[in-house]
């Protein structure tokens, strides 16, 4: 069929597909399989399903029901009753308690399924086009290199049109302490399909383990670190001075830099902050869990400005709706997940509920979605076909049976 249209026609025609057809379309024969999982079409793809409203304003929740033992995920609309589109069918099953969501980037997810170091796995996840990559195993392994935590990046390299993940590995010292003064880096490639190392002479900053939280923005991955040398504090009983920062990691260039936080948050807890982007900005959310305030949230105005940085809200103590006798407090918001378009905060709370929460009005409404504690994910979700042609054959079936209907080019 393709003989009979000019390339160009033919790709504009496969780019009005739904994404999940033009996935059973790539099995019609080599020329389709080559020209749609060429990385110029998938771009194109993409930027087209971004600039569709219709197909763009999809949200994409995570939470893991008491009654199961395995993740559960879905797609949302972004209206007032916040209706589910379909569910996702997560492919694999945790070893450890669940996978974490580290980030998500242009329709692909990566999870970590990383309670304990040692069964740690690394999965890139089209929903979509129902395909996975599991990652090879990192260059730090507890074999190699002993006992170690780590903090995990993932974004998109504009330059080379690959995707990164970046490991922060922070080893033991010989006093049994992990040590915060310089990390060892891998970053895996997906055009490569491999780890190396990456130098971090210079990076003497720590990110904090099992608490990380990571933010790709502007072609970087950033953390919240701190210059405090946790393992020697605690190696030399003293109270060391200490600072905390942004963290960078520019995916193209593979090099670190730092970004000052707001004044009053750089001697703050730092396990009490966490990055993230709330419309469109980056932000940083400080969790006051001993006050009558359950958190301040600070934006960046101007992204790389450190003056920009403005204190956008502070959450003081919060009413549920139907029921306002009930008090949202401190002591048990868990996790500012997200914003709305229409302004409302998404928040998860410690009892595995999630709730929506809007700054004007100061009241709370219950979507009626609970999980389990610290196991949601919220993000804007854009169908993508980055992962065609690589990874697990989840279509493999569909397009046997397509192939039966069709006659190969």
């Amino acid at each position: 069929m393709s003989d009979y249209f000019p390339q160009e026609v033919l790709a504009d025609i496969l780019l009005r597909l739904p994404t999940k057809t033009i996935g059973l379309c790539s099995c019609v024969c080599k020329s389709w399989h080559s020209a749609i999982t060429n990385p110029t079409f998938v771009h194109n793809h993409f930027t087209q399903t971004q600039n569709d409203n219709d197909r763009r304003r999809l949200f994409l929740l995570r939470h893991f029901p008491e009654t199961h033992n395995r993740e559960r995920y879905s797609l949302h609309s972004d209206n007032y009753a916040f209706d589910k589109v379909q569910d996702l069918d997560f492919p694999l099953q945790s070893f450890n308690r669940h996978f974490r969501i580290v980030g998500s980037c242009n329709g692909v997810l990566c999870l970590s399924d990383d309670t304990t170091v040692i069964t740690a796995n690394f999965v890139l996840w089209n929903p979509s086009i129902r395909k996975y990559i599991s990652l090879p195993r990192p260059l730090v392994s507890c074999s190699s290199h002993g006992l170690f935590t780590f903090a995990l990046g993932f974004g998109f390299d504009s330059l080379s049109c690959d995707y990164k993940v970046v490991m922060l590995a922070y080893l033991k010292t010989k006093y049994g302490f992990y040590s915060s003064r310089r990390p060892t880096v891998n970053v895996y490639s997906l055009n490569t399909n491999s780890w190396r190392d990456v130098s971090a002479t210079a990076l003497s900053y720590r990110v904090v383990e099992f608490l990380w939280t990571q933010v790709f923005m502007n072609g970087a991955v950033h953390w919240i670190a701190s210059t405090h040398d946790i393992g020697l504090k605690l190696e030399r009983f003293n109270k060391s001075p200490f600072g905390n920062l942004i963290l960078r990691f520019d995916l193209a260039h593979e090099v670190f830099d730092k970004m000052s936080l707001p004044e009053s948050l750089v001697s703050s807890t730092q396990y009490e902050l966490s990055i993230t982007v709330l419309g469109e900005r980056l932000s940083v959310v400080q969790f006051h869990r001993r006050s009558y305030h359950a958190c301040s949230i600070w934006m960046m105005e101007e992204y790389g400005v450190a003056e920009s940085w403005t204190k956008w809200l502070e959450i003081g103590l919060m009413y549920e709706i139907p029921d306002r006798r009930r008090l949202v407090t401190s002591q048990n918001l868990g996790k500012v997940l997200g914003l709305r378009e229409n302004g409302q905060l998404v928040l998860e709370m410690n009892d595995g509920r999630v709730l929506f929460y809007h700054p004007v009005t100061q009241m709370v409404k219950n979507v009626g979605i609970h999980g389990l504690e610290d196991s949601f994910y919220f993000d804007s979700f854009v169908e993508s076909l980055v992962l065609l042609g690589k990874g697990a054959e989840n279509l493999k079936r569909e397009c046997i049976q397509s192939n039966k209907r069709r006659r190969c080019c």
